[in-house]
């Protein structure tokens, strides 16, 4: 799988749980836009030290958390965290296979050429220029 189409399943499961909880863009930061939160410790360090990606992901427009972040492994398992109403106490996971191994070699190095070696951090993918 494309890194292109990749980034296109992370959109649509965020999207689903997003749906499935009934929150509205209007609730989100960003416009609604999917972030890549790669600024507290990069993506080398993710891939390398945790064996995932940085998260993606929708924060909330009035509370400095998330409402839904998303992590994918090296093995291309996703899982969402979700906290509609921002509170840590209101927790679902959902899983989802979003791609493989392969796949996501070539994610990481797409998410490193395009956000951190260009410096950027902590972006929406519309930023990113990835969508």
């Amino acid at each position: 799988m494309k890194s292109k189409e990749t980034i296109k399943e992370i959109i649509k499961f965020l999207e689903e749980a997003r749906e499935k909880y009934g929150v509205s863009k209007d609730k989100l930061d960003c416009s609604g836009n999917v972030t890549y939160a790669n600024g507290n410790d990069g993506t080398n360090f993710d891939w390398y030290c945790n064996g995932r990606l940085c998260e993606f992901g929708y924060g909330l427009k009035d509370k400095p958390v998330w409402a839904f972040k998303l992590c994918i492994d090296c093995n291309g398992l996703a899982e969402i965290y979700c906290y509609p109403n921002g509170e840590i106490s209101s927790v679902e996971r959902i899983k989802k296979q979003i791609t493989d191994e392969k796949g996501m070699k070539r994610l990481y190095r797409y998410m490193m050429d395009h956000a951190d070696r260009k410096n950027l951090f902590d972006k929406t993918l519309n930023e990113l220029g990835i969508i």
